[in-house]
């Protein structure tokens, strides 16, 4: 009977490690799973993260410069329009939209103000449509995809004339505005900065009086009128 006990606590130790191992293999088997649920978890969150991070990174910032100008009335002045996105960006098209004050100014001229072989000028209001509506349309693309410009971008020169004295606002409209990358996304504008000008009436410097020189004053000479004496009489002698 004690062979036997012996041989049946034997075969339970056994048991108990065989059971003791079977539980350590399935909790290695749990942990690898749990593991690899993370792994894919931790793999889509992060391209959600890039997702959203690409969306940020469709932004376009739009501005004048300077963001103030003083000058005189009947003086002239430029203003350039500007625009800064993403460095992996392209930028195929750029249309603006430009309010100003058409009592206060007279819009003179447009230029492109980049290099020429990568954006130019397709197309903009005339100095006359300007003026009669108080707006300047602009749009400009790229000439090709390969030298399309990212980053910071020079669009074009506005050429103003002061008419009065006062001071208004050339600003860039946003809802009328667009801009589209190479890949044809559209991007999300936002407005940086516009122009504040103030001019003042032409100030005129008289001229000085010339001196005048005064001619000096003549003094008549006297006329001297010599008279002949009579000679002495000569003594008579006695």
């Amino acid at each position: 009977m004690a062979k036997k006990k012996i041989k049946y606590n034997e075969n339970m130790d056994r048991v108990k490690t065989v059971f003791m191992l079977g539980l350590i293999l399935i909790a290695l088997i749990a942990v690898s799973m749990l593991t690899v649920r993370l792994a894919q978890f931790v793999s889509v969150e992060k391209q959600s993260l890039t997702g959203e991070a690409n969306v940020e990174g469709k932004e376009v910032a739009l501005l004048l410069f300077p963001t103030e100008v003083k000058e005189s009335v009947g003086s002239t002045f430029v203003i350039s329009a500007k625009a800064v996105g993403p460095a992996d960006k392209r930028l195929a098209s750029v249309g603006l939209t430009i309010f100003f004050d058409k009592e206060h100014l007279l819009f003179k001229s447009i230029r492109e103000d980049g290099p020429e072989d990568e954006i130019v000028l397709l197309k903009s209001s005339s100095p006359q449509e300007a003026n009669n509506s108080g707006e300047i349309k602009i749009f400009m693309g790229a000439l090709s995809y390969e030298n399309a410009p990212t980053g910071a971008i020079n669009l074009a020169q506005l050429g103003f004339e002061v008419k009065k004295e006062g001071s208004s606002e050339v600003r860039i409209e946003l809802s009328q505005s667009q801009v589209v990358f190479t890949n044809q996304e559209p991007a999300d504008l936002r407005l940086e900065g516009n122009t504040l000008v103030k001019s003042i009436a032409e100030t005129t410097v008289e001229p000085s009086p010339s001196p005048q020189i005064e001619e000096p004053t003549t003094i008549p000479t006297p006329t001297i009128i010599l008279t002949a004496t009579e000679a002495p009489t000569p003594l008579k002698s006695q």
